[in-house]
């Protein structure tokens, strides 16, 4: 495994060194990838996926994407999303910044939570309310952990956003914000969430994974003075290019796969809100004609690879049965 450097400059670097036995000595430089893969290996990118990343200290959105620039084509594939459209509204100058952001952050957590499980009522689905059922125990835990990103708020910002740390800037263009400062945080917490009273339900027991008196503990609780939570403080894993940048970054970013699907899927939340406002077609009238929209759009799509596979003469399978099925 390698290292990654992105760079201000907005060169994506690589780490190259060379030992001289005879010598005793060792050389190494930061060499520009796009370097190795014209003179040394030509698949040095996508063989460069976990390789650990390093961020210089004041590396803005917009530079970060330009490390990536040359290899537009490839990022559509590796971070599932319209990368070219999004490295093109990083370029684009916004009439409007945000400005009560301080950074971007990638970092890692961890939470350990028991498993859940709902007795489902026998008129589930008959009341067209969501309804997951009673509460069981099952006794069991899991383990969940990867990297993310927040958009730290500033002092000003805090105080705007009634004292939080981060929001998500989901559905902000990537313009308005592409100034701010790209960093890996050099923190992370494991949260175990067995002292709250659902999951006592779940594990059947009272008592929690970790003490709360613990040194390194530190209790979470709610309005009502419960504890909900410990958080353990430990030290980050390596970040690696796939993990840290690709799922904790880019991944978020392209959600939506494009800026357009972004901007649209906003534009419709917010009519949906202003539709709770002011009631014309019902709700139930509205999910129906979108599902209905979406189901087709999906049809369409399973039916051009069946006929794909038909064509390539590779048969199609039906999911849990061995047997081949003809398309």
């Amino acid at each position: 495994m390698g290292t990654l450097y992105f760079s201000c400059d907005g060169v994506l670097r690589r780490h190259m060194a060379v030992w001289n036995a005879r010598k005793g000595e060792r050389i190494s430089k930061d060499v520009p990838l796009k370097a190795i893969e014209a003179a040394v290996d030509p698949d040095v990118f996508l063989k460069s996926l976990h390789d650990e990343v390093v961020l210089e200290p004041g590396l803005t959105v917009l530079q970060f994407f330009e490390n990536l620039a040359p290899w537009s084509k490839a990022m559509i594939g590796v971070g599932c999303m319209d990368f070219p459209a999004f490295l093109e509204e990083a370029r684009r100058k916004a009439d409007t910044r945000t400005e009560e952001c301080d950074r971007i952050e990638i970092y890692w957590h961890a939470s350990i939570s028991p498993v859940p499980k709902f007795e489902r009522p026998k008129d589930a689905g008959k009341r067209g309310v969501l309804d997951f059922g009673a509460p069981m125990r099952t006794g069991e835990l899991m383990v969940e952990h990867g990297w993310d990103m927040d958009a730290i708020l500033t002092p000003e910002g805090r105080k705007e956003y009634d004292g939080a740390h981060a929001v998500s800037l989901g559905f902000t263009p990537l313009s308005e914000w592409s100034h701010l400062p790209l960093c890996i945080s050099q923190k992370a917490v494991i949260r175990d969430t067995t002292p709250c009273p659902t999951s006592k339900v779940y594990l059947g027991t009272d008592l929690s994974l970790t003490r709360p008196d613990h040194q390194n503990v530190e209790v979470k609780s709610g309005a009502n003075g419960q504890a909900f939570s410990h958080d353990i403080a430990i030290a980050p894993p390596t970040p690696t290019f796939f993990d840290a940048i690709v799922r904790g970054l880019l991944w978020e970013i392209g959600f939506h796969y494009s800026p357009c699907t972004r901007d649209d899927i906003g534009e419709k939340l917010l009519a949906s809100v202003s539709e709770l406002k002011n009631p014309g077609q019902t709700q139930v009238e509205k999910d129906d004609a979108e599902d209905d929209m979406e189901y087709r759009v999906e049809m369409n799509r399973l039916q051009n690879a069946l006929t794909a596979a038909d064509d390539l003469g590779l048969p199609v399978r039906a999911p849990g049965d061995p047997r081949l099925e003809k398309t």
